[in-house]
């Protein structure tokens, strides 16, 4: 058996002379309603490994591909906890359907040709910020604020880019507030 440590568990990894920075206090967490019996952990927050000598001992009923199918369902649901609704120009369906591979769900098309579409994805913000950059290519109709994180993008985009004229905010300077 090893014991891992997360980032979060570490303090100033890095440099073992500086002292570690005051955290904010944190809420008190609320209790869960369910403990899972197994957890999962990335392997990418794990920073470091200690040899404890102890055996590892799986439960006699552990079985791996039933466990590993189990966490992998879980995260599929956890990718698909959002839903946005809108409509898309057909040209864009190929990059649609390459961005969002099963998440995506194409309906017929309206009298102006454009698709029907649906869209899952773990958040509302997240699913807007993959469309963002489609342009008007897509028009996110449902959820409200969908809608307004586009909005949002579209004015973060304009103050680092500014105008469409080339020489109005070249490459590398700040952008005017």
């Amino acid at each position: 058996m090893v014991r891992a440590a997360a980032a979060a568990d570490v303090s100033a990894a890095s440099d073992p002379t500086t002292p570690p920075s005051p955290r904010p206090p944190r809420p008190p967490r609320q209790p869960p309603t369910r403990r899972p019996e197994r957890r999962t952990f990335r392997v990418a927050r794990v920073i470091s490994v200690t040899p404890t000598g102890e055996p590892v001992a799986r439960p006699p009923d552990f079985d791996l591909a039933t466990a590993w199918h189990e966490v992998t369902d879980r995260m599929a649901e956890r990718m698909r906890g959002s839903v946005v609704e809108g409509r898309a120009d057909p040209t864009a369906e190929p990059l649609l359907r390459r961005l969002l591979d099963g998440r995506l769900r194409l309906g017929p098309a309206g009298p102006d040709g454009w698709l029907e579409m649906t869209v899952e994805g773990p958040s509302v913000q997240v699913v807007a910020a993959q469309l963002a950059g489609l342009g008007s290519r897509v028009e996110i109709l449902n959820p409200p604020e969908a809608r307004r994180r586009l909005a949002e993008l579209a004015a973060e985009l304009t103050s680092v880019y500014g105008t469409l004229e080339p020489d109005a905010h070249p490459a590398g300077t700040p952008p005017a507030r």
